[in-house]
């Protein structure tokens, strides 16, 4: 477009006196000898990037992880699988009192082991729900400040479970202070959508290892588990992931 323009600037201006011959300039796309051919140069790059993308794909599409390779993200969405296969999955939300997170973080164990021994243990208090099998996975996370609450999931054979179930989180959480936000300690609806409710919990768990090992006062490499299932929903979780495993054909 520019040499374009200049010819007409050009034709346009006032005739002057007549120059010495010049060469005529060659375009720099000309492919006479003057300029090298791009041709071979261009074959050997869309060659390249054929083989680049055969490559890719052979390499990317035929991976998936065994149970014992996998990370907690991986093994929580399996397990949130299995136990949707033994009751209608519900989503909670579980936010602490001051001396129940006080007392979470002083566990020699850990905030994960104090808190999922004191949520079992108030659903067992509970007199509606004697005797039900309830599994469940429970994940702890902190907020900016550090502020420890509790995400999770249980599995309900019977949805008239639910208000025996909020009680009994809500206890679990401890005494709420602000009367006037009570109702924001414990939420529990049905699940919407499983997959993103099992990867949620873990959106910021760098984050929440590293408020856990500053409250304990560990060694900045230190081992914080942040999540925690039921036992009788391993082997489900196992053999789905390996079902899934054989379906696109890695052994």
């Amino acid at each position: 477009m520019a040499y374009r323009h200049s010819q007409v600037i050009s034709a346009t201006a006032p005739l002057a006196a007549p120059l010495a011959k010049q060469p005529t300039p060659i375009p720099a796309n000309s492919n006479t000898p003057n300029t090298p051919s791009t041709t071979k140069g261009k074959s050997a790059q869309t060659k390249g990037r054929a083989k680049e993308k055969t490559r890719t794909k052979k390499s990317r599409a035929r991976f998936h992880a065994t149970w014992e390779e996998s990370g907690e993200l991986t093994k929580l969405d399996y397990i949130n699988a299995a136990g949707a296969l033994r009751g209608q999955p519900f989503a909670w939300t579980l936010n602490l009192s001051p001396d129940v997170e006080q007392a979470a973080n002083d566990n020699e164990r850990g905030p994960l082991d104090y808190v999922s021994r004191r949520v079992r243990r108030h659903l067992d208090r509970e007199p509606m729900l004697q005797g039900a099998a309830l599994p469940l996975w429970i994940v702890i996370e902190t907020t900016d400040s550090g502020r420890l609450h509790l995400h999770g999931a249980i599995f309900l054979d019977n949805s008239e479970f639910a208000p025996a179930i909020r009680r009994a989180l809500s206890r679990a959480g401890g005494a709420w202070d602000a009367k006037a936000g009570e109702e924001y300690q414990t939420d529990l609806a049905p699940q919407r959508h499983p997959d993103i409710w099992a990867a949620y919990p873990l959106k910021r768990q760098g984050r929440t290892r590293r408020h856990v090992r500053d409250a304990r006062a560990l060694k900045h490499d230190a081992p914080v588990p942040i999540a925690t299932w039921s036992r009788e929903l391993v082997a489900d979780a196992k053999r789905l992931l390996e079902e899934e495993r054989r379906a696109i054909g890695r052994r």
